[in-house]
């Protein structure tokens, strides 16, 4: 008779631990922390070059052209990059004679060769005189991407005292003519500092309008060095996030050191989604101009991946006209 109801029990309807709600708010909000943390983390610790801001802040170099990374059904969107970069090309030669254009880069890679050969063919298809001289001793490829054999060439013009004229080789496209490589020697520095290698590049300027030189990469050896100091003009192609920017500063104030006419630089495989970019969409790709004025919804095709190799298809006069 001492004991009296107070309440009665209720079976609880969730459990008391784990709370799950909870702990899912929590897990969340942990999850876009780190996110963020990694995201700024990534920005900060990336040296690499990433659009024409860093160019211009960390290079003090003029930008003269973005190539975007494209395939063949938005090949347009290079060839409008490969113009202005000819344009630039154009405001910068001196006087109506010759013009010999040294372009190359900072690592392996980056599409120096390829920018060469879309530049020399966009000259030649407005009506420039133009060869093409493969001065890389070391991977010489010219003579693949042009079709042309690659002997006898450059090298044979100091090894075996051959006529430069004969050395030429005529392409498939009108005006743009090109100097293979020849037999890659053992010692490439030692041949590109004879005094003969200004007398030939003097002899093109003669009878072409514009010269373009091809070599290898500045931090990998002094070959392109020796071409500076007599090319007219230097060229230096930067890929985008590729390159650590520290080692582009250093091939670049190795440039500036040997000729004070490094005239700017291109910056290759640029992805247009990126901040900056966003003018490249005006034009679209011909495979999307297609689908729209067939009344179709484009497709979604993979694109690619952003540390994959840009392509190397190449503007065609097609595509140029």
């Amino acid at each position: 008779n001492n004991i009296r109801l107070l309440d009665r029990a209720v079976v609880p309807v969730n459990p008391v631990w784990p709370r799950k709600r909870q702990i899912a708010l929590v897990a969340l909000l942990a999850g876009l922390l780190l996110g963020a943390g990694w995201v700024l983390l990534r920005d900060a610790l990336d040296n690499t070059l990433k659009d024409a801001e860093d160019v211009e802040r960390h290079l003090h170099l003029e930008l003269l052209a973005a190539i975007p990374r494209y395939g063949k059904d938005d090949a347009t969107l290079a060839t409008e990059a490969y113009q202005n970069l000819r344009t630039a090309l154009l405001f910068s030669r001196r006087g109506e004679s010759g013009q010999v254009v040294l372009i190359t880069g900072t690592a392996p890679g980056e599409g120096k060769t390829t920018t060469l050969l879309n530049v020399a063919k966009l000259l030649a298809v407005s009506g420039e005189s133009v060869v093409v001289v493969d001065c890389d001793l070391r991977r010489a490829n010219l003579h693949l991407r042009l079709n042309v054999p690659r002997e006898p060439g450059f090298t044979d013009y100091f090894v075996k005292s051959l006529d430069l004229s004969g050395l030429v080789r005529t392409t498939k496209i009108p005006n743009l003519s090109a100097i293979p490589a020849g037999a890659l020697p053992p010692n490439p520095p030692a041949l590109l500092a004879r005094p003969d290698l200004g007398a030939a590049l003097a002899q093109l300027k003669r009878h072409y309008r514009w010269v373009l030189v091809d070599s290898p990469p500045v931090a990998a050896v002094t070959d392109a060095l020796l071409l500076a100091q007599i090319a007219d003009a230097t060229v230096l192609v930067v890929q985008q996030n590729k390159v650590d920017r520290a080692m582009v500063k250093r091939a670049l104030g190795a440039l500036r050191k040997v000729t004070p006419n490094v005239i700017g630089a291109v910056l290759n495989a640029v992805d247009v989604k990126t901040k900056g970019y966003y003018g490249y969409s005006y034009y679209g790709s011909r495979k999307e101009r297609t689908e729209k004025g067939s009344g179709r919804a484009p497709s979604s095709g993979r694109r690619p991946r952003p540390d994959s190799a840009p392509p190397v298809a190449e503007v065609t006069d097609a595509s140029i006209v």
